[in-house]
């Protein structure tokens, strides 16, 4: 992804007509940061327009690589041929939605960070998952519409109540649904007091705490009546959907910003929320597969969230494909084998020529990374990055590490190293080699 240059940033800032006034100089050097805080320098911020910006949330470039585009597609082939249709709800760049001139003020620099590029390109990203055959509603536009509340908070990372709910709306609209419900019906009395994680980081790093934003909450109980709407054609008595999502929809771990409740309410249907604050991009859809989840009972929707700072690698898709494709897979070949200096090499033969899946069981479920590098005959390595975030223990922790190698190069490997997370004691470990049977 395409992200600012830091070297420019002093030269751009001493240029601007207009310089910013941050909250304090710090911020812009990740040295002088809480070492938690260090990868989001610089930190952009400005007291009179109100809004903070790291780095990571400046990108300009959503569009999925070509192997990560195919392998997405693949992903979203799974939930086809179980008959489980799949949404994806992608909440958009924040600094598109505070719009340029809030941007440019904020960076000090006019047109640092161009907004059109950026809308651009995350336009085309959802392009590339509505092309794999995926529900994407556009929750660009529902963010930039005017309305009255606010979809982003301004000092914290995340979508506000009135954010989330319309988000539901526009996924409601994107199936083809009539929405069940108007946000002025459902309006509370109550207000949420969003302390704000930027604001946090502000307040470590500079001393001063930034006001709180108040946000509104729904009262959903309003919503007695079931919703006549009959769920993609769904011809069972009992519709409900999962929810997979980030922090977006597992706020402070109590779903602060009501989204199973928005989401319930306009889909008209039972809603069970899985997602992981601090999950990741595939933490909480890779423990349910792994856990059998999907071969339990079908939903009738899942629902994907995840935010546009997380746009999908091919190393996460490649994990997350192994674990849905695992209960669909033949043994080839297995090795068990002692584990020396936190790695170990293995040379391929013609028994594992159609081979492409591979599952490493660990003698603990403790790791939180695996690394595969595959090396091929013509000179090419290729290096699978696996992990799972500590958030995802309390959801059971695996032993089982699952892998998509197909497509990785022409051909098939001639040796394959693995290292192990060296923060745990990995000291033997079981390898198969499998064939996803579909």
């Amino acid at each position: 992804m395409k992200r600012l240059s830091v070297a420019i940033v002093a030269t751009a800032l001493v240029a601007s007509p207009a310089a910013s006034t941050p909250y304090c100089d710090a911020l812009m050097h990740e040295s002088q940061l809480e070492r938690r805080y260090q990868r989001l320098a610089p930190i952009f911020s400005h007291t009179g327009a109100g809004w903070i910006f790291t780095s990571d949330q400046l990108d300009e470039d959503f569009q999925m690589k070509a192997e990560a585009d195919a392998l997405m597609e693949d992903v979203i082939g799974e939930f086809a041929r179980r008959d489980i249709p799949l949404a994806i709800l992608v909440a958009p760049p924040r600094a598109v939605v505070a719009g340029q001139d809030i941007v440019d003020l904020t960076l000090g620099s006019i047109g640092q960070y161009n907004v059109d590029d950026a809308r651009q390109s995350f336009s085309d990203f959802l392009t590339q998952l509505r092309q794999g055959g995926a529900v994407v509603p556009d929750l660009m536009a529902v963010a930039t519409a005017e309305s009255p509340t606010p979809f982003y908070f301004q000092r914290d990372s995340h979508w506000t109540n009135t954010g989330a709910a319309r988000s539901a709306l526009a996924l409601a609209n994107a199936l083809g649904m009539q929405a069940t419900f108007d946000l002025v019906d459902i309006a509370s009395s109550e207000m949420f007091q969003e302390r704000g994680s930027l604001s946090d980081i502000v307040d470590a790093t500079c001393g001063y705490r930034a006001v709180s934003e108040a946000t509104p909450q729904f009262n959903y109980t309003v919503l007695t009546e079931q919703s006549d709407s009959n769920l993609l054609g769904s011809t069972r008595n009992t519709q409900f959907a999962l929810l997979f999502g980030t922090s977006f929809s597992d706020r402070y771990r109590r779903d602060q910003y009501q989204v199973a409740d928005a989401f319930s309410s306009a889909l008209g249907i039972e809603l069970i929320n899985e997602s992981v604050s601090g999950g990741g991009l595939i933490g909480p859809l890779e423990a349910f597969a792994l856990s059998g989840g999907f071969e339990v009972e079908r939903p009738d929707l899942v629902i994907w969230e995840f935010p546009y700072t997380e746009v999908p690698q091919a190393s996460a898709l490649r994990q997350l494909l192994g674990a849905m494709r695992a209960n669909d897979s033949a043994l080839l070949s297995q090795h068990r084998l002692d584990v020396i200096e936190d790695s170990l090499t293995l040379f391929l033969d013609s028994s594992v020529s159609n081979s492409n899946l591979l599952h490493v069981r660990l003698n603990t479920p403790e790791a939180r990374w695996l690394k595969i590098d595959l090396y091929f005959p013509d000179g090419q390595k290729h290096t699978i990055q696996l992990r799972r975030k500590n958030s995802m223990a309390a959801r059971g922790q695996f032993e089982d590490w699952w892998v998509d190698i197909h497509d990785v190069d022409d051909g098939m490997p001639e040796k394959i190293r693995f290292r192990f997370d060296t923060s745990v004691d990995v000291s033997n470990v079981e390898i198969n080699f499998m064939r996803y049977l579909h």
